[in-house]
C-alpha cells in the first residue's frame, strides 16, 4: 500500500489558493498525476454543486463536468488520481459522509481552514481499509 504521496509545489499552492477562494463554503477539485501515478502534479478546481454547500459540510461534483475533465486529462496525458475538498472551520479529518463516498484507490486531500486561512492539510486513501497518507511536497 502507498503510504506517501508527493505533491508538486505548484499544485500544493493551487490547492491552498482554491481553498481560500471558496471559504466559507466548501471547495473541491480534482487531483491529477503526470508520469508518476503517486504524485499530484496538477489540480483543477471544480464547482461544488452540493445543495447545502453553504453549511460547509458537503461537496458534489457534477458527473458530466467530471467526465469532461477526465476526457481532457486523457488528451493531455494526465490521470485522475483523486479529489480535494475543504473543511471550513473544521479539522482536516474524514467525516462519516467522506468515508461513505470514498472511491477505493483514489487519494482524498482535505484542507482545513479557520477564518479563511489554511490550517491543516491531510490525505487519505481507501484500499481494504481507510488509511491516512503522508503528503510530501
Amino acid at each position: 500500500m502507498i503510504r506517501e504521496i508527493g505533491i508538486a509545489g505548484g499544485a500544493y499552492t493551487q490547492i491552498c489558493e482554491e481553498a481560500i477562494r471558496a471559504y466559507p463554503e466548501e471547495g473541491c477539485g480534482v487531483l491529477f498525476s503526470g508520469e508518476d501515478p503517486h504524485r499530484v502534479d496538477f489540480i483543477k478546481a471544480m464547482k461544488n454543486t452540493a445543495e447545502d454547500k453553504e453549511n460547509g459540510d458537503r461537496f458534489h461534483i457534477d458527473p458530466l463536468d467530471l467526465f469532461r475533465t477526465e476526457q481532457e486529462a486523457e488528451r493531455e496525458g494526465r490521470q485522475i488520481i483523486g479529489f480535494f475538498h475543504t473543511h471550513p472551520d473544521r479539522r482536516a479529518v474524514l467525516s462519516q459522509t467522506d468515508e461513505q463516498y470514498m472511491i477505493p484507490g483514489m487519494l482524498y486531500i482535505i484542507v482545513s481552514l479557520s477564518g479563511g486561512r489554511v490550517t491543516e492539510i491531510r490525505g487519505y486513501k481507501k484500499e481494504k481499509e481507510i488509511m491516512e497518507v503522508v503528503l510530501r511536497i
